[in-house]
């Protein structure tokens, strides 16, 4: 960033840039078509489990009356995702634990797959397990990583991109760049993957927050917004996280909420409600999840996540069809 640029001005460009990559996508997604993933179609890192099977047909999953009681039950956000294959795209193993209510949900729902794919093995995180993480920490992340996709049922792959603190959103995307060969490289290995799995839909980060804050989470969402944007027509649906969870030092503390309380475009699905496959809720479920992490989320953190209120357990997402320019998600970060 350039001296002559303040923070809140080179943030309102961000935002701005944005919203053009979103609107831009949001247009192309309006025509509903769909390219067939090619054979030939590259992955960014290795794959540890495979393509995700088939969605079932509409006459297996839940008839019209079904979805609207599950959406009365769960909140509008159920309805807003399409049949077929979800893709999450994170920066980290763990990261899908901020999705996980909702995310349960939808993969065991008889509606859709899921697919999830994972920018960076965790490296330079903390080790929590008190006999080390050994051989390192990539290897016992990773491996974190497919005990929890297997929960969720879901095809994994895990990429190898360096694991950045920032100090910018922008400076972890050049430094991946970088690795890559080229941010046009960094584009196409992500396009890739996504014309591979050829899902029905996306969930990642809003760039705005990253839910967390983290500067890598806020790249992934950025980059994933505009390789979206430059799949054109054959872009699928693209949906945005939008909760906002503030973890204090070593998750003593966590406050889970909406982004932004009184966005009206934000759809709400309730962590309340119980799974289709059960047993237990959707917060039983991100608890199940983040035990299979415990390098990263130690006894701490579940007590943490245990005492969130009933009324805060939620996971709240914005269709990119809906995104607006609103200059309150810029005072949620640093």
């Amino acid at each position: 960033m350039s001296r002559l640029t303040s923070p809140a001005l080179a943030a309102r460009i961000l935002a701005c840039a944005l919203m053009v990559e979103v609107t831009a996508s949001s247009h192309l997604q309006a025509s509903g078509e769909r390219r067939p993933a090619g054979p030939s179609a590259a992955v960014i890192g290795p794959r540890t489990s495979g393509v995700p099977p088939a969605p079932p047909s509409s006459e297996e999953g839940l008839g019209p009356g079904e979805e609207k009681a599950a959406a009365a039950q769960g909140g509008p956000a159920l309805a807003a995702f399409p049949p077929g294959t979800l893709l999450w795209i994170g920066a980290h193993p763990d990261d899908e634990v901020l999705a996980a209510p909702l995310l349960g949900f939808l993969c065991s729902d008889g509606r859709h797959s899921c697919a999830f794919l994972v920018a960076t093995r965790g490296e330079n995180g903390i080790c929590r397990l008190a006999g080390g993480c050994l051989p390192d920490l990539a290897t016992v992340r990773s491996a974190e990583m497919q005990d929890a996709a297997a929960l969720y049922g879901a095809a994994l792959i895990q990429d190898s991109l360096p694991d950045l603190f920032g100090p910018t959103p922008l400076a972890v995307r050049q430094g991946w760049a970088a690795f890559q060969g080229s941010d046009e490289q960094l584009r196409a290995a992500l396009a890739a993957v996504i014309r591979q799995i050829a899902p029905a839909a996306i969930l990642t980060f809003d760039p705005r927050h990253g839910t967390t804050c983290h500067d890598a989470h806020r790249a992934v969402g950025r980059l994933a917004v505009q390789v979206v944007r430059e799949l054109g027509a054959a872009a699928p649906l693209l949906f945005l996280l939008e909760s906002r969870v503030v973890i204090a030092p070593a998750g003593a503390a966590i406050d889970w909420s909406k982004a932004v309380a009184d966005d009206p475009a934000v759809l709400r699905f309730s962590a309340e409600r119980p799974l289709p496959g059960g047993p237990g809720t959707g917060w039983d479920f991100l608890l199940a999840n983040a035990r299979r992490h415990p390098s990263q989320l130690d006894a701490t953190f579940l007590a943490s996540l245990a005492r969130v209120p009933a009324a805060a357990r939620q996971t709240h997402v914005l269709r990119s069809t809906d995104f607006r320019f609103d200059p309150r998600y810029l005072t949620l970060c640093p």
